[in-house]
This record gives C-alpha cells, sequence and structure tokens, in this order.
C-alpha cells in the first residue's frame, strides 16, 4: 500500500473538523508545534488515517502520510456534520 494520502485531508483539532483540500492550505493553517504535541488526529479522501509529522527542509515542513488504519464509520458520522473547508 502506498503511503501517499489522498486530498482532501480531514483533521479534528481546534475543537473542530477542517477540511484541506491541499498540503499547502494544511501548512499555512497548521503550525509545527501543534503537529510535535499530537494536536489533530487526521484522516484522508479514502478514509485512511493520516499521520502527521515535521519534514525539512522548511519549504515544506509537514509530511501527510497515510497509516496502515481506515476511519471508523463511527467517528466519521459524528464529525460528518462537523466539517469546515478552508480555500
Amino acid at each position: 500500500m502506498s503511503d501517499e494520502a489522498s486530498f482532501p485531508v480531514f483533521a479534528l483539532g481546534r475543537g473542530e473538523v477542517t477540511e484541506f483540500p491541499w498540503l499547502t492550505t494544511m501548512q499555512g493553517y497548521m503550525e509545527a508545534v501543534e503537529i510535535e504535541s499530537d494536536a489533530y488526529a487526521a484522516w484522508d479522501a479514502c478514509g485512511y488515517a493520516v499521520r502527521l509529522t515535521i519534514a525539512t527542509p522548511k519549504a515544506a515542513w509537514l509530511r501527510v502520510s497515510r497509516a496502515d488504519t481506515g476511519l471508523s464509520e463511527q467517528l466519521f458520522a459524528r464529525t460528518e456534520g462537523r466539517i469546515q473547508t478552508l480555500p
């Protein structure tokens, strides 16, 4: 299985679920300190859990990779109505 996440990526953090259409959108919204402290639970468009990690160089500081597990239907149902979309 590829470890590339399929966009959009959805992240639960800051009390809401946010839809990120692109990696650059995530980089502009999230902060490295939040990633380091595991402030977000994330999943991709295919329902796979996503790992958010810090990468180098700084221009591409955020790495988004697919985990081996999928999002449970119960979690998706609880968060579906709370998704906000960012440009």
